[in-house]
């Protein structure tokens, strides 16, 4: 552009001085801006490109966190087949000898605690209530007698929990199954352990280790367990 505008202005009439620096830093500034606007689109191809590349490699980095996370719950479901757990169920195993154990979670204080066992049949065999219950875990251990004080058949029974305030309004209760984990299974639904014949996601282990020797009427307070191993 520069040449152009020398080969085509007339001799006899020349550009000022200043006009003609004025044209020439504005040629300066045409090209630098030309120049900077090359340089900014290859600089946003380069951010593109590591843009792309950070987010294949953080897309890599949760894939290998998610397996690591997997292998370390499938080592630590594996080492629990054979120990003794509480998650959530009602059922209640009772061989006709020992005592049988269950539990309860409580979201809050309850004043009275209702917990009614049933044959196979959905029969109320069994019904006792406790006061002033405080909110957490608890552990109930049933003798297999029924509400006459006869001995029951051994079989598996279910339990149901329910709590209530002092208002009378409804506390959340749920009830948790003791039993021993036998074997552990893996799928797209995530690791489970097999408790009392029932699969039971591993997260949802509430407790590990043999459940305290209380009576039917009596509540052992104990600290949630959340996953171990």
């Amino acid at each position: 552009m520069l040449i152009a505008q020398l080969n085509n202005q007339d001799p006899l009439s020349p550009m000022e001085g200043t006009e003609f620096a004025s044209q020439l830093a504005q040629f300066t500034s045409v090209e630098q801006l030309l120049s900077l606007n090359k340089t900014l689109s290859g600089q946003s191809e380069v951010f593109t490109m590591l843009a792309e590349t950070m987010g294949e490699s953080l897309l890599a980095q949760g894939d290998m966190l998610f397996l690591l996370a997997d292998s370390l719950n499938r080592s630590a479901a594996t080492s629990l087949i054979g120990m003794s757990v509480d998650v959530p169920g009602n059922l209640v195993p009772w061989n006709g000898d020992t005592t049988a154990p269950m539990a309860v979670e409580l979201d809050a204080p309850a004043a009275t605690l209702l917990v009614t066992l049933r044959d196979e049949n959905g029969e109320a065999v069994q019904t006792f209530t406790l006061e002033g219950v405080e909110a957490g875990r608890h552990e109930l251990i049933w003798d297999g007698l029924d509400s006459e004080g006869n001995p029951l058949p051994e079989g598996v029974y279910t339990f149901e929990v329910q709590a209530f305030d002092e208002a009378g309004s409804l506390v959340g209760a749920m009830p948790l199954m003791h039993g021993t984990v036998d074997r552990v299974s893996f799928g797209p639904d995530g690791v489970r352990v097999w408790v009392n014949g029932q699969a039971v996601p591993y997260a949802e282990i509430r407790s590990i280790g043999a459940s305290g020797e209380t009576t039917v009427g009596q509540t052992e307070n104990t600290e949630s367990a959340a996953e171990r191993g």
